[in-house]
């Protein structure tokens, strides 16, 4: 037997065995649903009154990580109401988070405006004191909801 042949079957052997191995960690790593999960917090803000337009994005992801992002478009003329509808967006959205299967702490990157507003930005950041002082996160929700 050529002495090359056999470090190319054990080369192959070993790459198909990595493989395998990371095909079988994805199955089984219990991520979430992200079109499952997406559509609940895009229904939970959609059900708001102040809810106008705009889409809730959630990833769940191995290199970039888990987030709840979105621009929403609410129905609001003050500063002072933007920061309201916003709560109430993080309520909707972490209540509707946390029953989802799978999921994991996830960073926090809401925007709120008024129509034809979009200068007008309110942002997660501005209404909640993330504990870690870098990003809100989902955790920082629960705490702000007092949710158990």
């Amino acid at each position: 037997m050529h002495p090359t042949s056999d470090v190319t079957r054990r080369t192959v052997l070993a790459a198909g065995v990595g493989a395998l191995g990371l095909a079988l960690t994805g199955c089984f790593s219990g991520r979430s649903d992200v079109e499952t999960v997406q559509r609940a917090l895009q229904a939970a803000v959609e059900d708001l009154p102040e809810y106008v337009a705009g889409k809730v994005q959630y990833q769940d992801g191995f290199s970039q990580g888990t987030s709840i992002s979105g621009n929403i478009s609410v129905a609001t003329t003050t500063r002072a109401e933007t920061e309201r509808a916003l709560e109430r967006i993080h309520e909707a959205l972490i209540r509707s988070y946390l029953p989802q299967t799978n999921v994991r702490l996830a960073s926090v990157r809401m925007r709120a405006y008024p129509p034809d507003q979009a200068n007008e930005v309110v942002t997660s950041a501005d209404i909640v004191g993330p504990e870690d002082r870098v990003s809100v996160d989902t955790d920082d929700l629960i705490e702000q909801f007092d949710i158990n």
